[in-house]
């Protein structure tokens, strides 16, 4: 899977998760009370006592936001989280989005319309990526018609419609990195009509073909060392021309630059001029010259092992920097050439490289993981990893051409024209061999669109990832980057929890329409024991049964039960010795009230069951969050911004019931 999809898998499944769950955080958080009691414990406005013991705690309080309003609920006996929303949103804003989460699949299907932003004239985007048993590839495809300023996007190097900015590339992973490409910026006459399209073949400028400065450099590694071929032709300031004047200066010149570099790696610089000519009259130099470094490679290899091992935190030894930096050694570069030639009007740069022995590389910086104390398992799945595809003869290959142009003449107005895509090569004898290895292959699919028409700007998105043990993957995922990030202790107890919690169904509905948003979410565990306990830590140790927290107006009710809060058939005084009541408590002590007709709001099991297609739902079941005001179904979805923005509100509701008392 790539990187950056996981790193998107994480973000995404671990908020779903901790919105579905986290409505325990209503009563997980730090409170104060006002009497003898616990501080840390949170004193109720009412409590109702049963004969059992048993008792519910109600908590009421007022919330910023007077246009939201739901509901947040969890049981922890039957592992059930629900979530249920209304409030205001950008009245211009439409769409819908849904995402389903199972242990071993992420779904999420949605779509958004909005006014076009008045900075965008036009519009055309596709991003799509596919990887499964037989394929792993992916597209881009951009063409944007936009006006620029500084401040959204920096100063553009096309500020007529005489100039362009274009590029083209192409790298190649496998054995060997092989990287080609250029970037031309200036004017282009065949190129300067208005609306230009981006050239099927955009071939590297043949270097006649400018009048100008030119520099080229060459670097290849030979035995124990590198040699450096250089030619330039360039104007010498004035004040320079002592330097570079004859051979023999430019000689000196020359050594005095690159010997501090074979100084530095305990070796020797020498230097050739092979060609020079200097025109007196009009200052240019036209000069080639061969620059070797020798006995260099021993120093400059433990120089790069240094850097990874500093990259990880470790310390080598002189053993360990040895054997690193013999790995290192076994990589070659073949050929590294960049070209750069430059008139008044235009600027080119290129390149060409090859590194051969690559692989060498990946496994010396695995050597220092296991060095560092990574997680063995993991650095052993990425050596098998780095095997299978030896074995296979992975490839991979990525390509890019682009064109950023100015189209109008009086406006600053610029067309962006890009296209990229990725593919591999023996993909599906990679999967061969890493099946071999017992290592599980993620499918998955991303599809993204977007346009403009008439003034309304949509987008269009779908992304699924199927992979055994998804969910716990992400989560473990986010629990190693949290404890890198510092996480709050409290949140990687939460996840950790989930984790415990086997999650069974998850699932995120998100509807915008006419200014008003609604979100629906749930979540079903196999186990919620360990969220329990933490939630139970928050009430002095009793334990929390059910949550329920309601949102309407600004004002909040939130309903604790408890079992075995204090003895069966309690005294008033053994009732008051509770942390959770304070002298301000209103009690309700049995005989006082009758709990066959009180009825307290408590997740309804059937329709959350129904929401998350956990199983048939009866034919007359409402769907989870009828009777509460929410819009009509519409035809547009909504985009990834605004399931963000949903999922920060759901976990704004996660901790409804938090009130703190000063």
């Amino acid at each position: 899977m790539p990187s950056n999809l996981r790193t998107a898998l994480v973000v995404a499944v671990t908020l779903m998760l901790v919105t579905s769950a986290g409505v325990a955080g209503a009563a997980y958080g730090t409170a104060t009370s006002a009497d003898m009691h616990d501080a840390s414990v949170e004193a109720a406005d009412e409590i109702f006592v049963f004969e059992n013991g048993d008792a519910v705690l109600v908590y009421r309080g007022e919330h910023e936001d007077t246009a939201t309003s739901g509901h947040a609920a969890l049981d922890v006996s039957k592992g059930l989280a629900a979530v249920f929303l209304t409030g205001a949103t950008d009245p211009e804003l439409s769409g819908q989005a849904t995402i389903d989460i199972d242990p071993d699949m992420f779904d999420a299907q949605g779509a958004v319309a909005m006014p076009t932003p008045e900075s965008l004239t036009d519009l055309t985007l596709d991003v799509s990526t596919s990887t499964d048993e037989t394929e792993s590839s992916g597209s881009l495809v951009v063409d944007a018609t936009f006006m620029s300023d500084a401040e959204t996007t920096g100063e553009l190097p096309t500020t007529s419609t005489d100039e362009i900015l274009a590029t083209e590339g192409v790298v190649t992973i496998g054995s060997s990195l092989t990287m080609q490409g250029y970037v031309f910026m200036g004017t282009l006459p065949e190129m300067a009509e208005e609306n230009a399209e981006m050239p099927a073949e955009a071939d590297e400028p043949e270097a006649e073909a400018f009048e100008g400065d030119v520099y080229e450099l060459t670097l290849t590694e030979v035995d124990d060392g590198f040699v450096l071929f250089g030619y330039q032709s360039i104007i010498v300031n004035e004040f320079a021309t002592d330097s570079w004047e004859t051979s023999e200066a430019a000689e000196e010149t020359l050594l005095n630059t690159f010997s501090g570099v074979g100084e530095m790696l305990d070796g020797e610089t020498t230097v050739t001029v092979d060609e020079h000519e200097f025109d007196a009259e009009t200052g240019r130099l036209t000069m080639a010259y061969t620059v070797n470094f020798d006995g260099v490679e021993e120093a400059l290899s433990e120089h790069l092992a240094d850097a990874m091992a500093d990259s990880q935190d470790v310390e080598l030894t002189e053993e360990q920097r040895e054997l690193v930096a013999e790995r290192i050694s076994a990589a070659t570069l073949t050929e590294m050439t960049v070209i750069m030639e430059q008139t008044e009007s235009t600027t080119v740069f290129a390149w060409n490289v090859k590194l051969d022995g690559i692989d060498e590389l990946v496994t010396a910086n695995l050597d220092i993981a296991t060095l560092a104390g990574k997680d063995e398992a993991l650095v052993e799945t990425h050596r098998a990893k780095l095997d299978a595809k030896q074995a296979a003869d992975l490839t991979m290959t990525l390509n890019w051409r682009g064109l950023l142009s100015s189209v109008d003449a009086d406006e600053p107005t610029n067309r962006l024209q890009l296209e990229a895509g990725f593919d591999h090569e023996n993909w599906e004898s990679f999967v061969t061999e890493l099946d071999a290895r017992d290592i599980d292959v993620p499918t998955s699919s991303v599809q993204i669109t977007a346009g403009t028409e008439e003034g309304v700007l949509s987008t269009d998105m779908a992304v699924t990832v199927s992979q055994s043990g998804l969910v716990d993957m992400v989560l473990a995922e986010a629990m190693k980057q949290g404890a890198t990030d510092d996480m709050d202790p409290h949140s990687a107890k939460i996840l950790e929890a989930m984790q415990q919690g086997d999650l069974e169904k998850a699932k995120l509905m998100v509807n915008m329409q006419e200014g008003t948003v609604t979100i629906q979410a749930a979540a079903k565990f196999a186990d919620l024991t360990k969220l329990g306990e933490l939630v139970d830590e928050q009430f002095d140790g009793l334990h929390v049964q059910k949550l329920y927290s309601e949102l309407e107006a600004g004002e909040t009710t939130t309903y604790v039960k408890v079992t075995g809060a204090t003895m069966a058939n309690p005294t008033i005084d053994q009732v008051q010795l509770l942390p959770e009541v304070s002298v301000d408590t209103v009690v309700h002590m049995p005989g006082d009230w009758d709990p066959a007709t009180t009825v307290f709001p408590e997740i309804d099991e059937t329709q959350v069951g129904a929401f998350l297609e956990l199983e048939e739902a009866a034919p007359d079941q409402e769907p989870m969050g009828a009777g509460e005001e929410q819009p009509e179904p519409i035809a547009a979805g909504v985009s990834g911004t605004a399931i963000g923005v949903g999922a920060v509100a759901l976990l704004g509701a996660a901790l409804l019931a938090r009130r703190v008392r000063g």
